[in-house]
């Protein structure tokens, strides 16, 4: 299942023709995820090279942690600079 992901987040590389390449293996490819390692779009075969590696399965439960939400008044704390 992929993961969902803020689109303001997602970097899509696409050749000249306005297809999508993978950000790892520069191919084409018409299906994409993103990594568990960070933010890059890759191909379902980079995906399956990512789940052999080793700190695949730790990269996968830290992604899928609940976050905190931010707060209107967190949000106002932290550009406030003292």
């Amino acid at each position: 299942m992929p993961k969902l992901a803020d689109p303001s987040l997602e970097i899509r590389l696409r050749n000249k023709q306005g297809q999508t390449i993978c950000a790892r293996c520069r191919a084409v490819t018409t299906c994409t995820i993103m990594s568990m390692f960070s933010r890059d779009i890759i191909c379902m075969d980079c995906e399956d090279l990512e789940r052999l590696h080793p700190k695949f399965k730790e990269a996968s439960l830290r992604e899928r942690a609940p976050r905190p939400r931010a707060t209107a008044t967190s949000l106002a704390s932290a550009c406030h600079t003292a």
